[in-house]
């Protein structure tokens, strides 16, 4: 016995799997997947924050590395940039911050291998209240 599908059903089915693709990529700001830099320190390209609603920034790192890592995110001015915050992340494991942002403002993030060792690992950015 074969079921029936009705067009109102497969509309349906159609805009919950395009709310959940929308709601899977809503507010990421920045990734790097599979980093491996030879020298101690990585530096991510500029990203910004929408022009509303960016309160907070997540920044999340897994360190595939050796060594534990800082990972400083910094928020970029006219003529200096200002450090927001930064957090460390052991060797072998995953761990994130949030920091407070600014709505249309642009940040980077820079990675440090505290024993001068290669970067390894995933870094992601992430606007919190979009």
């Amino acid at each position: 016995m074969s079921s029936s599908i009705y067009a109102s059903n497969i509309e349906t089915a159609q805009g919950i799997q395009l709310a959940e693709n929308e709601n899977a990529f809503r507010g990421v700001l920045h990734t790097a997947y599979n980093i491996s830099v030879d020298n101690s320190t990585y530096t991510s390209s500029n990203f910004a924050t929408p022009s509303s609603n960016s309160n907070k920034i997540n920044v999340s790192f897994t360190n595939d590395g050796k060594s534990s890592a800082i990972v400083k995110l910094y928020k970029v001015g006219s003529s200096k940039d200002t450090l927001v915050g930064s957090f460390t992340v052991k060797a072998g494991s995953s761990d994130y911050e949030s920091f407070s942002a600014s709505s249309g403002t642009t940040y980077y993030v820079v990675i440090t291998n505290l024993a001068g060792d290669s970067i390894k690992g995933s870094l992601k950015v992430r606007q919190l209240d979009q």
